[in-house]
């Protein structure tokens, strides 16, 4: 019975045949719509051989119907895309003549390069004109990036209010990035009542969506207590998130509660890995175990006593072969060859003392 309820292959591709046939006459009788989308899957080669010239004579037809979405695609191959030869400027004219018509890309393309001085001068109020045209159509990604060209031009406080309101229209839409700053709003009581409860339930909503700088914020709030009750290991829970998301900030703090076992059990190892993790991998990474080195107060991490809790040496041998790669690729960078010489001298005496514990 189930393989009766669903077409087999050749049934499928004869239903898909039958809409692209349908398809095709509505876009051959005058459709704009239809002629539009018959273009976009020329364009993608959904069930048809993919035509970048026939995708272009298509969506021609239909922006000539004033379809404003098959103008801005049309914008697109000129812009590079293909079917047609280049033309920047042909490219620029159809993107504002889509924006000026409604399309919500074409505006939210428009706002980023006014935002970012891509393809045009920069110009921060034309980036706002456009951001609030397809914001006001409920596209989140506008209301975002409106809300923050708000805060980065902020000429008055009617710019910071009027960050917050389109913040909190795209937080309504479950956006992370507006959910972290309704969080930030809270934490540093601008334009609000500070109130560490409300911006920790943002920063929680943030977080579970994986916004980084979320996860990071709500660390540092378990950690200091703000607004929920100090806990240093869900501390280091959402500080290895957020360092694993890539945030700078949470892996340097992660690497200290790993050096100093502040939430976490100290191990020197993983604090080491997430130091050159944060500092570009290589950059700082001299200077951090010559001081871990000079320092009475931390165990060396070159002497394989700091690994108690595997007396095999196994985690001894892993820094061993990640510091030999590190001192390599920090030679080719330039590091003191003096001062690698003497790390490679350490690093082989205690491969030696290694191997006398097996």
């Amino acid at each position: 019975m189930a393989e009766d309820l669903n077409p087999n292959k050749n049934e499928q591709q004869e239903i898909q045949e039958e809409t692209l046939a349908e398809l095709t006459q509505k876009a051959e009788s005058g459709d704009a719509e239809a002629q539009r989308r018959l273009g976009q899957r020329y364009i993608r080669g959904e069930g048809i051989k993919q035509d970048l010239a026939k995708a272009v004579e298509w969506l021609q037809k239909a922006a000539d119907q004033g379809d404003a979405d098959a103008i801005f695609c049309l914008s697109g191959c000129y812009a590079g895309a293909g079917g047609v030869e280049m033309d920047l400027n042909k490219a620029k004219e159809l993107r504002h003549k889509a924006a000026e018509l409604g399309c919500v890309r074409a505006q939210w393309l428009l706002g980023m390069n006014y935002r970012t001085g891509f393809c045009c001068k920069k110009d921060l109020n034309q980036a706002i004109k456009w951001y609030r045209k397809a914001a006001e159509q409920g596209d989140v990604s506008s209301q975002c990036s409106l809300a923050d060209c708000y805060l980065e031009r902020k000429r008055s406080r009617q710019d910071l209010i009027r960050a917050m309101q389109w913040y909190s229209r795209a937080a309504e839409q479950g956006n992370a990035h507006a959910l972290y700053e309704m969080g930030r709003c809270y934490e540093k009581g601008e334009l609000v009542k500070r109130d560490f409860v409300k911006a920790v339930e943002w920063y929680g909503k943030a977080a579970v969506k994986g916004n980084s700088s979320a996860q990071f914020h709500l660390g540092l709030c378990y950690a200091k207590g703000r607004g929920v009750k100090p806990d240093l290991v869900k501390a280091v829970k959402w500080y290895r998130k957020a360092a694993k998301n890539r945030s700078t900030m949470a892996q340097r703090v992660l690497s200290k509660c790993y050096r100093l076992g502040k939430g976490v059990r100290q191990n020197p190892l993983q604090a080491m890995e997430w130091y050159v993790r944060a500092n570009d991998f290589i950059s700082r990474f001299q200077f951090f175990v010559e001081e871990w080195y000079q320092n009475g107060s931390i165990t060396n991490p070159f002497r394989p006593s700091f690994t108690v809790d595997q007396p095999n040496g196994s985690a001894v041998k892993t820094l061993l072969v990640r510091t030999t790669e590190w001192y390599q690729r920090a030679a080719e960078q330039g590091i003191d060859w003096e001062w690698l010489k003497s790390a490679s001298d350490r690093q082989a005496k205690n491969r030696n003392r290694t191997d006398a514990v097996k």
